[in-house]
């Protein structure tokens, strides 16, 4: 466990101090550069949608989109392609499934299998963006990137829900104070952490800049079976439960920046 620890902060560590020496690198040029580079800094609103592999797609809140919050830092130059930054945090959103009956990993879930199922991620990343003058302002937009995802998992195990204690004959049976007795359903928590692993992205958009100000719109496809995650105590349920629970995942993203002219 601690050494799972040290190797996850050596590895974002690492990540950091690649966006501090980005950082220093934009300041360096926009110093010699003049009006060639043009820094920036905004945020965006994302919603993504990532699908899930087989017997995840049951469990996972894979059917609705996910709300995320972007900031960005980088540099433009000579108004074609720009160099960017972004660290984007998810919302955690939630599914209850029912998964009794289904073939979960080669297992067959028992009677009662109900999970509430919360699913959040945070990542840092690093693009590069094209830029083609359109006119008027606008620019379409093209983006090759990586980021490293780290996905955060946390299943509550419902079990079965509360029901009465029935006799022989099917009657409600009463304790002692005349109240009937209660056969508690199982509740137990597996928290899942992720592993950090950098994944390719590709988009598409088009922005809007008049002076200081502009605005933009993305397009952008994640790689997201790049990723993985500590199964931890849900193997003990699920003893085949496999540590690729993604696919792909799709967001759509409108955001507002600031240009240092």
């Amino acid at each position: 466990m601690i050494v799972g620890l040290k190797g996850f902060y050596k590895y974002n560590l690492k990540l950091k101090i690649i966006f501090i020496i980005f950082i220093a690198a934009i300041n360096t040029v926009y110093a010699d550069g003049g009006g060639i580079v043009k820094p920036y800094l905004g945020g965006e609103y994302r919603l993504s949608y990532t699908q899930a592999e087989e017997s995840w797609d049951r469990l996972l809140p894979t059917n609705k989109p996910n709300s995320n919050s972007t900031i960005f830092y980088g540099i433009c130059f000579y108004d074609y392609i720009a160099g960017e930054i972004n660290y984007t945090k998810s919302n955690r959103n939630t599914k209850y499934s029912d998964v009794s009956g289904w073939n979960m990993f080669g297992t067959i879930a028992r009677s009662g299998s109900q999970q509430k199922v919360q699913l959040s991620y945070t990542n840092y990343g690093l693009d590069l963006n094209g830029q083609y003058p359109g006119g008027d302002g606008f620019s379409l937009l093209g983006t090759i990137g990586i980021a490293a995802i780290k996905p955060k998992l946390e299943i509550v195990n419902i079990g079965a829900i509360d029901t009465p204690v029935l006799d022989s004959s099917g009657n409600p049976v009463n304790n002692s104070a005349g109240v009937p007795e209660i056969n508690i359903g199982n509740e137990s928590v597996a928290s899942i952490t992720g592993k950090s692993k950098l994944a390719l992205r590709l988009g598409v958009g088009f922005q809007y800049a008049k002076g200081m100000f502009g605005i933009r719109s993305r397009l952008v496809w994640e790689d997201a079976s790049m990723l993985r995650v500590n199964t931890g105590s849900y193997n003990q349920i699920l003893p085949d439960v496999t540590e690729v629970p993604f696919r792909n995942t799709f967001s759509w993203s409108l955001g507002f920046f600031i240009r240092f002219l």
